[in-house]
């Protein structure tokens, strides 16, 4: 587990910023451990957001494991605070713990 710790990096993010738009390519995995996100879509140019992530939140995992594009629209309420994976490392991950991968 200690090998899973030196993979992340930190991160800090303003409250207002996208982490993802939809169709984006996502390349890592983000652990938010302090801070609001919401997840929406946009239609005809109007962006609605439907969910809401207080604290302690992981996004991205199943987008890195699948090769898939975001489908949504994630934004950060307030100012949030974590940690992140990159892609090529969360895939190790993976592969050198059956537990995590388990969880998937």
């Amino acid at each position: 587990m200690i090998r899973i710790m030196t993979f992340l990096e930190p991160r800090i993010e303003k409250a207002g910023s996208v982490l993802f738009e939809e169709l984006d390519e996502i390349n890592e995995v983000i652990f938010i451990m302090v801070g609001t996100i919401e997840i929406g879509f946009e239609i005809n140019k109007t962006r609605k957001f439907v969910i809401r992530f207080d604290k302690s939140h992981m996004q991205g995992a199943y987008n890195c494991i699948f090769d898939e594009r975001s489908m949504f629209i994630v934004m950060c309420k307030t100012e949030c605070s974590g940690y992140f994976i990159r892609k090529h490392r969360w895939k190790l991950v993976l592969k050198e713990f059956p537990d995590v991968r388990d969880q998937f």
